[in-house]
């Protein structure tokens, strides 16, 4: 069970991830430095380091408190449902989390660094047993789990062509033969 936060670093984690979204907006991941984050999150460099030994450190806690919240709003669906309905919820609150991560997901593309660290987060969320209610076929796991982000990646580079609620209908059609190949 994780330690609930204090109020006054809850607030200094909120303001450090926005203050790294906002730059993120005008520049590359290497190109942040830890000074332009502090001054943007109105914290101050000692108070970054007593959390984070460097933007490493605090960039893969940024990524784990993303998938945190992504997994909360998919959690509410793993209660008495079905494994189509716990893969439709997941392609929604994964589409909705692409689109309001965009910068971030094209910075973590473009970085070596960064991929590794997300690869890491999504070996933890398939660890942490989130996904083997639907499958035991662990392969059939990480082909679902890595088809799911390639089209995300997708998506991303081609938000113009298709709108989120087309990609929806069709990754939903994806699933139903999912699901039924694996029957």
């Amino acid at each position: 069970m994780e330690k609930k936060l204090d109020l006054r670093t809850k607030k200094i984690y909120d303001a450090l991830i926005k203050a790294f979204e906002e730059l993120l907006e005008e520049k590359s991941f290497e190109e942040i430095t830890i000074n332009e984050l502090c001054d943007r999150a109105q914290t101050r460099r000692a108070t970054f380091y007593k959390h984070f030994s460097d933007k490493y450190d605090f960039f893969q806690f940024m990524l784990k408190e993303l998938r945190n919240n992504m997994l909360e709003e998919i959690q509410v669906s793993m209660e008495a449902q079905t494994p189509e309905n716990y893969l439709y919820t997941l392609v929604d609150v994964g589409l909705l989390f692409t689109e309001r991560n965009k910068k971030l997901l094209l910075s973590i593309d473009n970085n070596s660094v960064a991929g590794g660290m997300l690869q890491t987060i999504t070996d933890q969320m398939y660890d942490e047993n989130r996904f083997h209610f639907l499958l035991d076929d662990e392969i059939a796991v990480q082909f679902l789990l890595g088809a799911l982000n390639q089209c995300g990646r997708w998506w991303i580079a081609h938000s113009n062509k298709i709108s989120r609620k087309e990609m929806q209908k069709r990754l939903y059609k994806i699933v139903d033969s999912y699901i039924e190949a694996m029957k």
